[in-house]
């Protein structure tokens, strides 16, 4: 049943972010056209420099922005109005557990996140690739290069590094929908709590991170990356490793506490009225 749920969220995203994903990428491809054919070319002056040239740079920037603003607000949007909202009458009464569908909320918001990001910087590769296709060519010719001096170890460094920011991006998740559960709990201006109770959550937060500084300015300098003959390489791998699997565990550890929270809220506390 988890399946279906994530099914039927990812093709609400879908139907919303599929047009703005191909906006993004269409764009792109104009913008490389248009700066190298527009704003490259002497010849081409005044209005018809500023609206063939810089308007459509101009769009792509704005539809950036507006995307990662909208995703934002698709994940408050989706988790108020399906759980929280006139759709939570519907959503409740299937036979699937409150974590069931917050889990599926958060998959998909995960999802949404993870390919907008990915379109974006595929985005950017493509106005490279029609503006000036031999920059991708320098690329190609020096990537092995730069591979070259990249060992196992920051092979393993980079892929946990990986792995932290998908695991902090959950939690950033869950802290939204845990400040959205607790507003929800007020009778009267349950979003304006909403983002209060945000705000606290976010202030304790920092403060946990705070009192972790310390140990990490005990690291060296040269206990990051470094470059000798032998290429590229952490000449602290074992405690940088351990640092950031330690940033790992705590992520996971608040994570499971949002979740826990927002779920017995959701099962104990939820006032649909």
């Amino acid at each position: 049943m988890l399946g279906k749920l994530i099914k039927y969220d990812f093709r609400s995203c879908i139907r919303k972010f599929g047009p703005l994903w191909l906006g993004m990428a269409a764009l792109a491809v104009i913008n490389g056209f248009t700066i190298g054919h527009v704003l490259d070319n002497d010849h081409i002056t005044g209005w018809l420099q500023f609206f063939a040239g810089v308007v459509p740079l101009i769009l792509l920037i704005v539809l950036w922005t507006a995307v990662a603003i909208m995703s934002l607000v698709f994940i408050c949007q989706r988790f108020y109005k399906g759980l929280l909202g006139d759709e939570g009458y519907l959503m409740l009464t299937l036979p699937v557990t409150t974590g069931e569908h917050i889990t599926s909320k958060a998959i998909v918001a995960l999802l949404l996140e993870t390919i907008t990001a990915v379109v974006a910087v595929a985005s950017g590769l493509l106005l490279v690739t029609v503006y000036k296709p031999e920059i991708l060519g320098e690329i190609g010719r020096h990537l092995p290069e730069v591979l070259s001096y990249m060992n196992g170890k920051v092979w393993l460094i980079l892929l946990e590094y990986l792995l932290f920011t998908l695991v902090e991006a959950v939690l950033q998740t869950l802290h939204i929908y845990l400040a959205i559960c607790l507003g929800h709990l007020a009778r009267e201006h349950r979003v304006a709590l909403s983002i209060v109770a945000y705000v606290l959550i976010s202030i304790a937060m920092s403060h946990l991170i705070t009192l972790c500084v310390p140990m990490i300015e005990r690291f060296p300098e040269e206990w990051f990356i470094t470059f000798d003959e032998m290429g590229m390489h952490f000449a602290g791998f074992g405690p940088i490793a351990g640092l950031i699997g330690a940033g790992i565990l705590v992520s996971a550890i608040i994570a499971a506490v949002f979740f826990c929270i927002s779920n017995y809220i959701l099962r104990r506390k939820l006032n649909l009225e």
